[in-house]
């Protein structure tokens, strides 16, 4: 299969992914929320450390203050995508989620996402540590980080579903979601490169919208086209991150039954996994 033909078999996995969001719109309100609580926490631990003069130099607590921020901000995040799946994985099985059922079974594995967010701070740690600084490091170092980051990211990609579904502790996790990447590898990359390369081509014309203001060097067209990029950047996010879930769903549900959930089109989806 050429890629424009996998392009266009992923903008139609994209079109039925967003009629998953059609029927279950509650979806949208997800990765909503992540933002909003992220934005919470931030305020209430950064702003009270900066403002209490823990922002000169290197103090150590505002250190410790934005390492605990992140911290909290990965758990948010992989309970949100929990939820994502979790909604998905209803709608799956012929229910109608509603925006509650989303929240349970991430509740009930609470202390697992935590563990695995703790996890995923701490190798994240470890490679931006290998990265090093623009001085220290070098395109070698860059090379081998970013290799381990998209490594780390793809053996990783069914914890969550695993978490959920399977009750596993994260390291058994991370073993069994290595195991059902390698049999579907190959589903896999093309799936999610497709689906977030169609998504991320509606920033597309906003960002040449802003060039061009820059260009016409018109204060007010670039404040307009700004805004109008900030909010398509917005939006793109939520997109990202709601069909994210979904596909990560559907493929967990590829990778361990061998069935195509029903919202998709049996022909569409096993053609492009060919």
């Amino acid at each position: 299969m050429g890629f424009i033909e996998r392009l266009g078999k992923g903008w139609h996995i994209v079109l039925q992914s967003f009629r998953v969001v059609q029927a279950d719109k509650e979806l949208l309100v997800y990765p909503i929320l992540q933002g909003l609580i992220i934005l919470g926490i931030g305020a209430l631990i950064l702003i009270p450390a900066i403002f209490s003069g823990l922002g000169t130099g290197q103090n150590p607590g505002l250190i410790f203050a934005m390492f605990l921020f992140i911290a909290i901000s990965y758990f948010v995040s992989a309970f949100f995508q929990a939820t994502i799946v979790s909604s998905a994985s209803i709608r799956f099985s012929g229910k109608n989620p509603t925006l509650g059922d989303g929240f349970k079974k991430p509740l009930g594995r609470a202390f697992a996402l935590f563990t695995w967010a703790i996890v995923t701070f701490f190798v994240s740690l470890l490679i931006s540590a290998l990265r090093g600084n623009r001085r220290s490091g070098g395109f070698g170092r860059a090379a081998v980080a970013g290799a381990a980051e998209l490594g780390w990211s793809l053996i990783t990609f069914y914890v969550i579903p695993v978490i959920l579904f399977e009750k596993l502790s994260v390291f058994k996790a991370i073993g069994r979601s290595s195991s059902l990447f390698k049999k579907t590898w190959g589903e896999h990359v093309t799936a999610r490169f497709t689906i977030h390369t169609l998504i991320g081509l509606i920033l597309v014309p906003f960002l040449l919208l802003l060039f061009w203001a820059i260009y016409a060097q018109s204060v007010s067209f670039i404040v307009f086209s700004g805004v109008l990029f900030f909010i398509a950047l917005l939006v793109v996010c939520v997109l990202q991150a709601v069909t994210d879930g979904i596909l990560r769903a559907a493929l967990y549900e590829y990778a361990v039954k061998g069935k195509v959930p029903k919202v998709y089109s049996s022909d569409t989806l096993r053609g492009l996994f060919e």
